[in-house]
């Protein structure tokens, strides 16, 4: 608990901040961090904590938090040779499934580190709805460092990233993701994850909505060559395939749309084979209960009693 009093403490106990506490962070135990959040009570009051600096941590220090709903932040620094991102994420988990909950920003700076280490990119992609940037832009950095590039000012500023792809994690701020001509970061319209123009999905040539690959499967119906009159070698998302006039483009983008109408339109065949056979049955029938009806009248005009 020692090093862990000696943490920046904002009064009433609704921030922790152990960045400038510099390498004293590094010696602070999860039974410092258990102790100290117990003790400010901060699955009630603790609103955002700063793990920078914090690299012995393995996770469970962090067990306190479980289920509150007052937490809005939470920062860390790569690497963090010892954490335990199951521990960690399930610590988030039970956060972000709690009703009510405030947790809005998880802001993790070093990212790049994940190129390199599998468990920590799977780590970002499950949260990037929710995770903020902490390097600098690529794009900045590229531009600041090459010499023949005369548009670069004297005050030229490296800025914070704001988008990165989460197949090669590079990372643009927002003014170089409007002007670049290559490498542009888009956003997935469906679950919002983050990819660069090397690693995208399917943009929907009529509304432009883009989808990464997994719900590219999902929601756009295919990239396929068509005719002249329609839409030539571009991807229709679902919600726009109406726009699609021609039969045969329909089939070419939307192959699995036609099989399904293909085969309701065999079930209808079917069941009106069926409802012919069904017709001609009650017409026979309806036959005989007329034949049957006209022999009870002949035998009742026969005089037989057993009929009068």
């Amino acid at each position: 608990m020692t090093m862990a009093r000696k943490a920046i403490v904002n009064y009433p106990m609704e921030v922790l901040d152990f960045e400038d506490i510099g390498d004293l962070a590094g010696r602070i135990s999860d039974d410092d961090i258990v102790a100290l959040l117990v003790c400010i009570d901060a699955k009630n009051n603790l609103k955002e904590l700063q793990l920078t600096g914090c690299k012995n941590l393995i996770g469970y220090g962090l067990a306190p938090l479980r289920e509150t709903s007052v937490l809005e932040h939470i920062s860390l620094e790569l690497p963090m040779e010892c954490l335990s991102l199951v521990v960690f994420t399930s610590i988030l988990d039970s956060i972000i499934d709690t009703d009510g909950n405030s947790l809005r920003e998880i802001k993790v700076s070093k990212i790049k580190l994940a190129k390199s280490n599998p468990p920590v990119g799977k780590f970002l992609r499950k949260f990037h709805k929710i995770l903020l940037i902490g390097d600098k832009c690529d794009h900045c950095q590229f531009c600041s460092n090459e010499e023949d590039r005369e548009h670069v000012d004297d005050d030229f500023e490296v800025k914070t990233a704001d988008m990165i792809c989460f197949e090669c994690f590079w990372c643009t701020c927002e003014d170089c993701n409007y002007d670049a001509d290559e490498g542009r970061i888009k956003e997935c319209n469906n679950c919002g994850l983050t990819l660069c123009d090397d690693h995208g999905g399917s943009t929907c040539y009529s509304c432009s909505d883009f989808h990464c690959s997994a719900c590219a499967d999902i929601v756009i119906v295919g990239a396929a060559k068509s005719c002249d009159d329609c839409y030539s070698r571009y991807s229709i998302c679902t919600d726009c395939i109406d726009a699609i006039n021609c039969e045969r483009c329909l089939g070419l983008h939307c192959p699995t749309v036609v099989a399904r109408s293909k085969k309701q339109e065999e079930e209808i065949d079917k069941l009106k084979g069926k409802n012919k056979q069904l017709r001609s049955k009650n017409g026979d029938l309806t036959k005989e209960v007329k034949d049957l009806q006209g022999e009870i009248e002949d035998l009742r005009g026969s005089g037989l009693g057993i009929l009068a």
